[in-house]
């Protein structure tokens, strides 16, 4: 090098050490590193001009990030010469306007957490997710400030996988606020590889002062238990993610209940409508049937015996309703159409037993009709017209080829001497046809001597109804 070419390069030199201390009221021993590549060190000033100094983030916002996220750094430079900064040993962010901060502020910063649990971090993330609108730069030292670096610290750790972090960021700085931000801490992690490559950088003179008059200042700075950060984030982060998937699935299962029960409210009101009309209905029928059956032809063997055909009917909407129409067991409907005759005789006059069998909608009342015709001929002819007499009703599940099949037995013993009837009325067709054909199966009548046997087969289990709108 030539003495002109020195002196070029001394005069080069002087005028970038001019600009940075005029920027930072020092010239920090980072602007003064990597010697052995002239103008080198320059662009790297540029970087920061453009993402540090001149960035549109507030000054004390800018100096106050930098010194909670340069924590996450082994190399203990970054931190030290920033609190530097922020505490008045030269400018906060190169802004002579700036005011610095004291020593204890600084100590509040440095003793909260570089990234909290993963509990406490969702809920900063919540917070600034249900922004309506974006709040801008907050105030230092407010919760909205230290949730702000929290998100930001996500970001700054591990850039690729923070995109919740950003998205909590946008909503609460706007989108062009998250873009300076992302540019600064570019630049932040460019200073931080920077030191960790140039171990030759040393703390100034003014910040070994500091350490020395401010014990636990310093022993703040120096702590590297947050640089494992950088190892953890990652499984940190994984974790709120985790927690956020639970959380939503909490929330969609808490909805899909509360559907659920909103559905169970309209059923039942849908189905109180129905039971109120079908009883309305069954009301009129009654009325109309009185007052057509008193004709003088009419004779009250038949009149009573419409009257407690609608009452069957009616007792089997009433199983039903029970059940909310969703089908009945079939014992509960043998007890209600036995009910009457329970009551005159007690008890033992009926003895049922099976196994549990849920019938459809449908079954139920076409059973419920059959075993009334089966009570009611018992009470008049068979087995309940005497004191003595009893009804077994069995029934149970045979296994076949072809499936499951229902077998019912009705019995009646210890009754009078039966004999069978010279023609089929009403009652007996409608168990051996009209029953038989509701159940996909058949249905027969034994007039034995000793009493009637009704045997029923059918399929089971019995088809699901399809209502039709």
């Amino acid at each position: 090098m030539t003495l002109h070419e020195a002196d070029a390069s001394a005069a080069t030199k002087a005028a970038f050490n001019a600009e940075v201390a005029g920027r930072f009221g020092l010239v920090p021993n980072f602007f003064q590193s990597a010697s052995e590549a002239p103008g080198l060190i320059a662009e790297l000033w540029g970087f920061a001009k453009s993402a540090y100094i001149f960035n549109p983030l507030p000054s004390l916002f800018k100096e106050r990030l930098f010194v909670h996220v340069s924590r996450f750094c082994e190399v203990r430079y970054c931190i030290v010469r920033h609190v530097g900064f922020l505490v008045g040993n030269g400018q906060p962010a190169g802004d002579p306007k700036a005011h610095p901060q004291t020593v204890d502020d600084v100590v509040e910063l440095l003793r909260k957490p570089g990234v909290p649990d993963a509990g406490t971090l969702d809920a900063i993330l919540l917070r600034l997710e249900a922004r309506n609108s974006p709040f801008g730069v907050p105030e230092a030292g407010t919760q909205e400030e230290f949730d702000i670096f929290a998100a930001a610290s996500i970001v700054f750790l591990h850039p690729t996988a923070s995109e919740r972090a950003r998205g909590a960021l946008r909503a609460a700085l706007g989108a062009q606020t998250l873009e300076f931000l992302t540019a600064f801490l570019a630049f932040i992690r460019t200073a931080h590889y920077w030191t960790e490559t140039h171990p030759d950088i040393v703390f100034e003179e003014d910040m070994e002062e500091l350490m020395r008059l401010h014990e636990e200042l310093a022993s703040l700075m120096l702590d590297t238990k947050d640089a494992a950060r950088t190892e953890v984030g990652q499984r940190l982060y994984d974790e709120v993610i985790l927690l956020r998937q639970e959380r939503d699935d909490r929330v969609a299962l808490r909805k899909s209940l509360a559907e659920n029960q909103e559905a169970r409210r309209h059923q039942q009101l849908l189905i109180n409508e129905l039971n109120h009309r079908v009883k309305n209905t069954l009301a009129i029928i009654q009325s109309i049937a009185m007052q057509t059956l008193r004709d003088e032809d009419i004779t009250p063997q038949i009149r009573e015996a419409f009257m407690a055909r609608l009452m069957a009917l009616a007792d089997a909407h009433d199983v039903l309703t029970a059940e909310s129409w969703d089908g009945a067991e079939l014992d509960a409907v043998i007890t209600k159409a036995a009910i009457i005759h329970q009551a005159a005789g007690g008890n033992s006059r009926f003895r049922l037993s099976g196994p549990p069998i849920r019938l459809t909608p449908k079954t139920a009342v076409a059973l419920s009709m059959a075993f009334h015709e089966l009570a009611t001929n018992a009470a008049k002819y068979g087995a309940l017209s005497v004191s003595t007499g009893k009804v077994d009703v069995d029934w149970s599940l045979e296994k076949s080829e072809a499936g499951d099949r229902l077998s019912l037995c009705w019995t009646e013993r210890a009754g009078p001497y039966v004999m069978g009837p010279a023609r089929k009325g009403f009652g007996s067709r409608l168990i051996e046809r009209g029953l038989a054909g509701e159940l996909a199966g058949d249905a027969t009548l034994d007039f034995r001597p000793d009493g009637l046997v009704c045997t029923i087969h059918a399929p089971y289990p019995f088809e699901t109804e399809i209502i039709q709108a």
